[in-house]
């Protein structure tokens, strides 16, 4: 019905499937048109235009059920329009509900422009959002359907997988007693098997936001399988994260795990709000960590920046005994003492390896393994209750049974799994540097390069480094004892990193369950969408980064590397906080020096008038010194040659005769009007003229600038004669010339 050609007599199942085919036969002609008549059995449209004949007329047939078109004028009076009322948000939304359906995150000013070209007609954004709301609306159902489907949804997966625990907590919401959803939890049979039987006691615990409309938070605990690698166990979609929400997860998941000696027991998280005294209420004896990583990021915020302490609070955390922690924490403290004192409210045991637990038989400082599933669960997050809960468990079971075939495949005939073996490789690399003494058959001590020494005990598995216990693995130490005792450090790993103990986590399974379509009716109706205050504005799709991750991706897109923490240091003032090019003492020298230079300029423009007028003579005439500054030579049309010309070297300019002749020109004069010339001080500013015109050092003397004569202006000065500049110059243009011409006479000489 896309494309419909309407044609008399033809025939419809329904009313509304006629309506159907008008509405889209109108969109393809361009030409809107209004249903003046509809009911059960007739349905009757006109043009929307006054004047157009075009209209259409449709019965219910009596005795058949269908509807035919009885009567149908195709002729149109009116022209072509693209303001087409037809086109709205809904009927866009149902005719591309497949797309939406295959691509929910399709770009909306590209479905707009798809839109307006295949149907000819004008659409707005707000059109567009509305469109894919009502389109996604068709595909999942409205958040409303979803959660009154909870009950049958419930009741199938306690069919499908006997003994999973999925538990609903409601609340009174609504004037007439109806349940409003608040939270729900979910941990299947087949991962509480395999997490008992083959999982270290070892819980990470994380909350992450969902995207949907309604909003709210997932709270989720991984555990860790014998390769090192996440096994999620549970998750509950709650209202947010506080104390009575972790309270309740924690709760259900000490029952469904059968938690009873919890000091055995590891609590991994980021410090989330309420999950502190979550965890101690319902976990009193049990070790809890601290992820590192947003340990780091509080000691930034609280203005302990930079890289150095970064590498010494990472120091203190990896260290693995006591005393070295204690070496690390007075490292970081003669960097700045506030931030030691920063930990002293901070227990160890909860952020370094010297205070953790044994009983875990891991030493991870990061949360890693919540943030991985996280981004495993991306897409879940942005989708309706039941569609969000479809995806986690088609994945779980998915990964589950994917893992059973690896193992079966690639490592069934092997010990140990190659990560493992890649650990224990690398601390074999570092026991060639360690040297073993034997005490007994058990007891040995062992020293490294560095000059430490440490007691390991072989048949309790021990160290006095403390890395053996904390991760099962032999350590360094513990590797070159057992070479000295002529055993293989590969039996004496844990138990927990053995493939037998791989396929104990992954034996349980996920079992499959009916459409949405076959599942049972039950007398259990199912709740209200919650009212977890929504926020004004567009749901939040991305977390809030912190400032050490928009630098770090600042870093990355830069080309050059960020002086961020760095302090600079002006060259010129010798002043810290900024550069160069910024200092203000050297500008407002520049523009002192600027004034004086235009008095300098004013007052040699005035005496080259009056030598160029031939008034001055030596009878009548002041001296005036003239000074010579880059400004005033650069915008003189005469020495753009000189300034062009390279200055040539003192011992060329005496073979080639110029500067002879520019010393016998000045004493030819009878007078030498160089040594008249009052010696005066030089100007930095002012350029060599013996330099420009080829001269010696000692036949040049600087004159003082005007601007800087103060009192001296005053005084009158003897009178001497023209300026020397002037003649300096025509001897030296003199000069060249002479040597130019007899240049190229020696050239016609040779040519004769």
């Amino acid at each position: 019905m896309d494309n419909p050609k309407l044609e008399l007599k033809m025939y419809f199942s329904t009313i509304k499937e006629c309506k159907l085919a008008i509405t889209n036969y109108s969109v393809r002609q361009g030409r809107p048109c209004k249903f003046v008549k509809q009911d059960l059995v007739r349905l009757r449209a006109k043009c929307r235009n006054k004047g157009c004949n075009w209209q259409i007329y449709a019965k219910k047939l009596s005795g058949e059920g269908s509807v035919q078109i009885r009567t149908f004028e195709d002729i149109h009076n009116c022209g072509f329009t693209y303001e087409n009322p037809l086109v709205n948000s809904g009927w866009v939304g149902r005719k591309y509900c497949e797309e939406f359906r295959s691509n929910p995150k399709v770009d909306m000013e590209h479905f707009r422009k798809t839109v307006m070209k295949e149907n000819k007609c004008s659409f707005s954004k707000k059109q567009t959002y509305r469109a894919r709301k009502k389109a996604l609306d068709i595909i999942h159902g409205s958040e409303s359907d979803q959660y009154s489907k909870l009950g049958a949804y419930m009741h199938e997966i306690q069919k499908s997988n006997p003994g999973s625990s999925i538990i609903l907590k409601t609340v009174d919401g609504t004037p007439k007693g109806q349940q409003r959803f608040q939270r729900l939890y979910m941990c299947f049979h087949g991962v509480k098997q395999g997490f008992l039987g083959g999982c270290r006691p070892l819980i990470g615990v994380d909350g992450t936001f969902l995207k949907g409309t309604v909003g709210g938070i997932l709270l989720i605990a991984v555990g860790l399988d014998a390769n090192n690698s996440i096994f999620p166990v549970a998750y509950a979609a709650v209202e947010g994260e506080n104390k009575e929400s972790w309270t309740w997860f924690f709760n259900l998941l000490k029952e469904d795990l059968k938690i009873e000696r919890d000091y055995e027991w590891t609590i991994m998280s980021d410090k989330q709000k309420g999950l502190i005294q979550a965890c101690s209420n319902v976990f009193p004896n049990a070790a809890h960590r601290f992820c590192v990583k947003h340990l780091h990021n509080n000691f930034s915020t609280s203005g302990f920046k930079g890289e150095a302490l970064r590498r010494a609070l990472w120091a203190a955390a990896k260290a693995t005994t006591p005393a070295e922690f204690g070496r690390k924490m007075e490292d970081m403290a003669a960097i700045d003492l506030d931030a030691a004192k920063w930990f002293d409210d901070k227990p160890p045991c909860q952020w370094s390896r010297a205070y953790f637990s044994t009983h875990s038989k891991c030493d991870v400082l990061l949360n890693n393994i919540c943030e991985c599933f996280n981004s495993k669960i991306l897409d879940a997050r942005e989708k309706p209750i039941i569609e969000m809960l479809e995806i986690l468990r088609l994945y779980m079971m998915q990964r589950m049974q994917q893992n059973r075939d690896i193992v079966r495949q690639k490592w069934k005939e092997s010990l140990y799994f190659p990560r493992i073996i890649e650990i224990v490789q690398k601390r074999m690399d570092k026991a060639t540097q360690c040297f073993p003494f034997k005490s007994n058959d058990d007891l040995y001590e062992v020293s490294n390069s560095y000059g430490d020494h440490y007691a390991v005990n072989i048949k309790e598995h021990t160290c006095s480094c403390r890395r053996w216990e904390l991760t099962g693995i032999p350590c360094p130490h513990a590797i070159a004892a057992l070479w000295l005792a002529k055993k293989d450090p590969m039996l004496y790993l844990s138990n927990w990193y053995t493939v037998e103990t791989y396929l104990k986590c992954y034996e349980g399974a996920i079992c499959p369950m009916n459409g949405e379509g076959n599942w049972e009716k039950t007398d259990v109706d199912g709740p209200k969408p919650p009212l977890y205050g929504k926020t004004a504005g567009r749901p939040k799709k991305q977390r809030r980064r912190t400032a050490d991750e928009d630098q770090q991706e600042k870093e990355k897109k830069a080309k050059k590397m960020s002086r961020v923490g760095q302090v600079i240091r002006c060259k010129y003032c010798l002043q810290k906080g900024h550069n160069v090019r910024s200092c203000k003492l050297k500008k407002a020298e520049n523009n002192a020096s600027g004034s004086g230079i235009q008095s300098n300029e004013a007052a040699n423009n005035a005496r080259s008038d009056e030598v160029d007028s031939g008034d001055c003579n030596e009878a009548n005439c002041t001296e005036v010194l003239v000074t010579c500054t880059p400004q005033i030579f650069d915008k003189n049309p005469n020495n753009k040659s000189a300034k062009r010309t390279k200055r040539p070297h003192a011992k060329s300019r005496i073979q080639d005769g110029s500067m002879h002749d520019a010393t016998e020109f000045a004493n030819s004069t009878g007078t030498n009007h160089l040594e008249d010339v009052p010696i005066t001080s030089s100007v930095p500013a002012s350029p060599n003229l013996y330099e420009v015109f080829g001269l010696k050092r000692s036949q040049v003397k600087y004159s003082q600038p005007l601007h800087s004569r103060k009192e001296q202006e005053k005084v009158q000065m003897p009178v001497k004669a023209k300026s020397v500049h002037m003649e300096v110059a025509a001897a030296a243009t003199a000069a060249t010339k002479r040597v130019a011409g007899s240049s190229r006479m020696k050239g016609k000489n040779k040519l004769l």
